[in-house]
């Protein structure tokens, strides 16, 4: 799949057979999702909105999955669902809320198990918060345009809007940006939304034994992949078309939205919401390809029942000896930040910021 990635970017035969067909799931469900798993979190919050299973449950926890699911109260739970639906037992299974949500707290004591009707629950209205300077979002638009401008080794742009009162952040938020690309002809950038201290630093929360990071939600686009989507795209959750490309022309300027995962936030008094903006960094070291300690076929990927092929050792990314073939499945499409990105904001470009914030 990492060489996939890299030869074949649209949305192929190939790409389209791994996606499942989740609408014609109808067997009884139990879902289980967090918000800040970048492999997982929009996926799994998709899939409870997409199959058509009438019994289905959603249950969205606030720590790393693992530690999560062999809780002893989880497993038990997850073993009456399963008695419920494989084994038939009568064990009242059925008056488990549909809906149960953690709303995450850093700083605070996350509130974990809320029971909701439905994901994104009922009352939180999308508002518009518009970038007005270099460094604001604010309620308001401006009038008068600006541009906001990094470069991409190593620079960043960064939003903040203060918190004056309770309020809560639960559901699907996106970003419209007005971009353009000084010295290359494309931008991949890179979004978070988080919660910060009043003074901008980050809040940091334990999410297993052990570990602890800033709590935020992200999305990704390589602009040149900016068109939609026309019929699975919403307002909220636009959904790109992943079918040819749209290179940026010197001093073009481009509008494009990005869908940001879903979140669900408790803000109080003088903490902020903050919005990142920067160019996508493709780190190896932090890809999870290649990091097995496994014996593979010298020459091939497989082999014939009954042979006895020459082995190689794999392990931490493989040894310099490792044939092409294995080496090609750590490649990944080359980054084509170059140069200065401009963020422009109000006026006739107004870039902003459409999150579920809800006052308390």
């Amino acid at each position: 799949m990492p060489r996939m990635a890299a030869t074949e970017q649209d949305m192929t035969p190939y790409w389209a057979d791994k996606a499942a067909r989740l609408e014609l799931i109808e067997v009884p469900a139990y879902i289980v999702a967090s918000y800040d798993n970048v492999a997982h979190t929009y996926g799994t919050f998709d899939a409870w909105r997409r199959i058509s299973s009438k019994e289905k449950w959603l249950r969205v926890h606030n720590k790393q999955e693992w530690p999560d699911f062999y809780d002893p109260v989880h497993q038990a739970e997850l073993k009456r669902f399963f008695d419920r639906y494989l084994k038939g037992e009568k064990n009242g299974w059925e008056e488990t809320p549909k809906v149960r949500i953690s709303v995450l707290d850093p700083g605070h004591k996350d509130e974990v198990d809320r029971i909701v009707e439905v994901f994104p629950p009922n009352g939180y209205d999308h508002i518009k918060l518009h970038i007005v300077d270099a460094s604001s979002l604010s309620t308001m638009s401006s009038k008068k345009s600006g541009v906001v401008s990094y470069n991409v080794n190593g620079g960043s742009a960064t939003f903040l809007l203060p918190i004056d009162h309770e309020a809560e952040l639960i559901g699907y938020s996106k970003l419209r940006l007005f971009v353009e690309a000084d010295g290359a002809d494309d931008m991949d950038l890179t979004i978070y939304l988080e919660k910060v201290d009043s003074a901008g630093r980050a809040i940091i929360r334990e999410t297993y034994p052990g570990g602890a990071a800033p709590t935020r939600t992200a999305s990704y686009l390589r602009v040149s992949r900016r068109a939609l989507d026309p019929v699975l795209s919403t307002e909220i959750d636009p959904v790109f078309l992943l079918q040819g490309e749209q290179r940026l022309s010197p001093k073009e300027v481009v509008p494009v939205d990005i869908g940001i995962w879903p979140l669900a936030m408790r803000f109080h008094p003088g903490e902020q919401l903050k919005l990142t903006i920067e160019p996508f960094r493709n780190d190896p070291v932090n890809l999870p390809f290649g990091q097995a300690a496994i014996d593979l076929p010298k020459n091939s990927f497989t082999f014939e029942p009954g042979t006895e092929p020459e082995m190689i050792h794999l392990a931490g990314g493989g040894p310099a000896t490792m044939p092409a073939w294995a080496k090609s499945q750590e490649v990944m499409p080359p980054s084509r930040n170059k140069g200065v990105h401009h963020i422009h904001f109000g006026a006739e470009c107004d870039s902003y910021l459409l999150v579920p914030l809800k006052k308390l």
